[in-house]
């Protein structure tokens, strides 16, 4: 899927918005929005930890290659003339509510520990459920 717009934040990163909108009675649509951020997991990423090598070839076998940050933007029962005007509603209403935590220098490494720490607890609740 392409992207319809995108934009570079001040820490390097690209927001891609990708349309998912839909007709579904009549002239009515969902305007569905998915905003979305890639963080591909590298080195610096580890820099804090005592032996960041570890902990990068740990992060890639629990999560891959890199984590996505994603988030659905949604309004039901727009009339078909207004579709693009409120596509570009729910892009710039995101960026504005959104774009200061995203654009945050340490945005990425925040992300990828919450993510390793949800990972850590699924896992550590599913060894136990076993046990």
């Amino acid at each position: 899927m392409t992207p319809f717009c995108s934009e570079v934040l001040e820490n390097g990163f690209e927001l891609r918005f990708f349309d998912e909108s839909n007709r579904y009675y009549g002239d009515y649509h969902r305007v569905r929005v998915i905003a979305r951020l890639e963080v591909p997991l590298s080195a610096p990423l580890f820099a804090g930890n005592p032996d960041p090598d570890r902990a990068l070839s740990r992060a890639r076998r629990w999560l891959g290659e890199s984590v996505r940050f994603e988030k659905v933007l949604e309004r039901m029962g727009v009339a078909g003339d207004a579709v693009a005007s409120v596509r570009q509603e729910l892009v710039e209403g995101f960026l504005r509510s959104s774009r200061s935590y995203l654009a945050h220098p340490r945005f990425a490494e925040r992300l990828v520990a919450r993510e390793l720490e949800k990972r850590r607890k699924g896992t550590v609740a599913t060894l136990a459920v076993h046990d």
